[in-house]
């Protein structure tokens, strides 16, 4: 399978983790340049440890990918990984909450000065709706591949006809999709 991607490639990664491990597989296979998108707090170091790890190829940016550039309430799981901007995801059932600078995506781009983005990651807790709905025809369009985990099995305000609504528009905009579980997808062209 041909993925496109190369040492030219860069790849926005959003929702890291406590282990950038997509990030640290696109880094080690292709030697891409990857930006890592994550505001949870307890990963702070470990993150930037990582990032140190792989030199130039892993940028970490301590935001929110959201649809709007603002401050947001973050709530961040004491005994789960996956922090979300939304009070009623699963996971913030026993969080602590405190406000995140979050970024719209094409502020993203304009802050870290990058002209397109070859691979969309998206892990990103129930935001990936508004995220994608935000995003332009146009500039969805200038990207090859998404991968999004979407969040409609635990932000209930995201029932699974959003995530089928949001399927039908990259398939409109020329995505190809595809899944095995009907949560995951990867959307290439």
């Amino acid at each position: 399978m041909h993925t496109g991607l190369d040492e030219n490639s860069v790849v926005l990664d959003c929702g890291l983790g406590d282990n950038a491990d997509f990030s640290s597989a696109i880094i080690a296979r292709f030697g891409s340049q990857c930006y890592g998108v994550d505001p949870t707090r307890k990963h702070q170091q470990s993150l930037a440890s990582i990032a140190c790890r792989h030199g130039s190829h892993l940028k970490h940016v301590p935001v929110a990918l959201a649809a709007a550039t603002e401050w947001m309430t973050f709530y961040e799981p004491l005994d789960q990984i996956s922090g979300s901007l939304f009070r009623e995801h699963v996971n913030a059932n026993n969080a602590v909450s405190y406000q995140v600078p979050s970024s719209s995506f094409e502020d993203l781009l304009g802050k870290l000065g990058l002209a397109q983005v070859d691979l969309l990651k998206l892990d990103i807790e129930g935001a990936e709706y508004e995220v994608l709905t935000s995003i332009g025809d146009k500039t969805l369009a200038g990207i090859q591949q998404i991968v999004v985990e979407f969040h409609h099995y635990c932000v209930p305000r995201f029932p699974a006809s959003q995530t089928r609504n949001t399927i039908a528009r990259l398939k409109w905009l020329g995505f190809q999709p595809y899944s095995v579980d009907g949560i995951n997808y990867l959307f290439f062209r």
